[in-house]
């Protein structure tokens, strides 16, 4: 089945939600990262938390994928994941990795990249007990996005 190409060009969105000035921003890039956050909480309330997590292989083919944003404060930002994971299998390798964080109600995206580190374990397994009994079960019995 072959597929015609299909011209979206004509497509448009007007971006009316305000202007941004670079006077009007705060000179430190997480209190700035705080107040966007915030405002997007109060539109999208738990979906504002959503991020697109690129990686990239051995190889350097990336990888994109939607985690969700778990703490952030002026050390970075933290998401959970199975190691055995394809992303976590590239973070392994390639520890470089960049978030993205898009709120169209605020024509808003913010842009994150950097040097990615592993949270100490015991973050990691106060989170898992803290998550819903369901939500543990369904992720001891499934490996995500494994080959």
């Amino acid at each position: 089945m072959s597929q015609d190409k299909v011209d979206l060009t004509s497509l448009r969105r007007e971006y009316v939600v305000g202007d941004l000035n670079l006077e009007d921003l705060n000179t430190d890039p997480f209190d700035q990262f705080g107040i966007w956050f915030n405002h997007a909480l109060d539109i999208y309330s738990d979906e504002a938390t959503a991020m697109t997590l690129a990686t990239a292989d051995a190889e350097g083919m990336p990888s994109a994928r939607i985690v969700l944003l778990k703490q952030y404060d002026k050390e970075g930002f933290s998401w959970f994941t199975d190691y055995r994971s394809e992303k976590g299998q590239q973070l392994l390798i390639n520890p470089q990795a960049e978030l993205l964080f898009y709120w169209p109600q605020l024509a808003r995206q913010v842009r994150i990249r950097g040097q990615v580190e592993k949270l100490a374990p015991e973050e990691g397994k106060a989170y898992f007990s803290q998550r819903p009994i369901g939500s543990r079960l369904s992720a001891a019995a499934s490996c995500q996005s494994i080959r």
